[in-house]
């Protein structure tokens, strides 16, 4: 489990940017009134759990929510709500977490948390998985979306469903995703 948010300056620093994308280290330096070592390494913490990214604009560097729709590797299309964000932090951080589950954790109203799910399952941002206790949710990822897409193309192949040379091309195309 991620434990990026379990710290109470990385909770504050994470919502910060989150209410304002494309913040920049000075700013938040004189807005928070966190020291410069400390914030650079909430900072860093919170990039190497993939929370934020962040993007040289000039002399600066700017943040940005690993969701955040400003930021040029998320869809532009991207528009998350307060609830949505909440659950895709919540899914991020507990990978096969159970619908039950995210109802108790995030306190939404049963009818918040089927539209936001369903809402983020239209994006292509969630998928459901069998966890073997029954079915949860994970975040796609590129990374778990070529696994699961290799695992798909070996049980085709191992079926008989595809020949050596089409299952080579298909790898080699999956890889250069």
């Amino acid at each position: 489990m991620d434990d990026a948010l379990t710290h109470p300056t990385r909770k504050v620093l994470y919502r910060f940017i989150i209410e304002n994308p494309g913040t920049s280290f000075q700013f938040i330096l004189n807005v928070l009134k966190i020291p410069e070592g400390t914030l650079r390494y909430h900072l860093d913490q919170l990039q190497r759990s993939r929370r934020i990214v962040s993007q040289k604009k000039g002399k600066n560097l700017v943040y940005y929510s690993s969701f955040h729709r400003d930021h040029p590797e998320c869809p532009s299309d991207l528009d998350l709500n307060d609830s949505q964000k909440l659950l895709l932090d919540l899914i991020k951080d507990s990978p096969g977490v159970t619908r039950k589950e995210l109802l108790v954790r995030s306190r939404l109203s049963r009818r918040e948390l089927n539209y936001s799910m369903r809402r983020l399952g239209d994006m292509k941002l969630i998928w459901k998985v069998d966890t073997g206790n029954g079915q949860g949710f994970e975040v796609i990822s590129k990374d778990r979306f070529k696994e699961e897409m290799f695992r798909i193309l070996v049980d085709r192949f191992l079926k008989g469903d595809l020949s050596l040379e089409r299952f080579r091309s298909l790898k080699d195309r999956l890889q250069s995703l």
